[in-house]
Parts: C-alpha cells; structure tokens; sequence
C-alpha cells in the first residue's frame, strides 16, 4: 500500500511539473523548448521521490508513542541515486520506547527492552532484547530462554558490549542502570 501511495503522489507531481512548465512556456511566448515540459514532469517526480525518501524516518518517528528514541539507524548510499553520497537517506532504524522497558523480577539487574525495528518499504517488527546494565551486556529473547528464582536469564548467549553502545545508554539511562 505504502509502495502504491508514492506512485500516486509521484505521478501527482509529474501532472503538475508538466503543468507548471506549460504554463511557463505559454506565458514566455513559446521560448522556452517543447522538451521543458516532460522534463518538468520528471524533475517533479524525482523531487517528490526525494523528498519521500528523506522523510520517511520522520514520518515513522511521528507515529510512535512520545519518548521513543532512534537507537541505529541504516543509511542508504546508492549509485542511481547520486545525491545521496553528500547526504545518505535513512532506510531503515531501531527504536526503543523507554516507558515500555521492565525489569524481569525487581532486583534482577537485567531489563526486557522492546526494540522497533523499522526498514522502508517492510512491516515494523518488534523484538524483545534482554540488557543487563551492569555488565554491560545484551542478548536475544528465544522461545528457550528461561529464568531463574531472581529473575535472571539462563541459558542465553550474552553479547558483551561496551558502556557507549546505543542500546545500553537508551535503555539504562530509563532504568537507572
């Protein structure tokens, strides 16, 4: 559907780069070339499809609950799209709300964060991740995973990181970790 709605305002805007060149070209007499037209439709599509694409993170933002933070972000560089070698379009990011983070039993040290995962053009995936503060450390959620008497995950594969990774600092600075 997403895919569907660009078309449309793509070729919205084609209609009236064509029109706004046509008119252009009439008020000026004529003297302005027959090909400023159809290039005016497709400056206006390439305009409105770079304007989309560099929106889109924003416009994803705008719709999640107020406090969700971006975490990573996935940058688009691409050879049919010279532009974006100055400044790459975010194509994909990992948010994470901090009001939804909870601990896995009071005491335990290790928190369950919901990360958003957002990529253009793909449904929105939400993946539980465990952090522990003091380690630092995180890891995946498995159907496997199970926890002790404390509240303390067993049986998972912590991924050791550093204090200054995005994750930690979003998710410990809400848990006070």
């Amino acid at each position: 559907m997403q895919m569907f709605l660009v078309l449309i305002a793509a070729m919205s805007s084609a209609f009236a780069g064509a029109g706004i060149a046509y008119a252009l070209r009439r008020l000026l007499g004529e003297r302005i070339p027959k090909w400023f037209v159809p290039a005016g439709a497709g400056l206006a599509m390439i305009l409105t499809t770079i304007s989309l694409e560099y929106g889109w993170a924003r416009g994803v933002m705008a719709t999640l609950p107020e406090g969700t933070v971006m975490v990573v972000t996935r940058e688009q560089q691409a050879a049919w799209q010279p532009w974006t070698y100055v400044k790459p379009w975010i194509k994909g990011f990992v948010a994470v709300n901090p009001a939804d983070i909870v601990e896995t039993m009071d005491g335990s040290g290790q928190w369950v964060v919901q990360t958003l995962i957002h990529e253009r053009w793909q449904p929105a995936i939400i993946k539980p991740v465990l952090v522990d503060c003091e380690t630092p450390a995180r890891a995946e959620i498995s159907p496997d995973t199970r926890f002790d008497a404390a509240g303390r995950a067993e049986n998972v594969s912590w991924f050791t990181v550093t204090a200054d990774d995005p994750l930690i600092v979003a998710s410990c600075a809400r848990t006070g970790g």
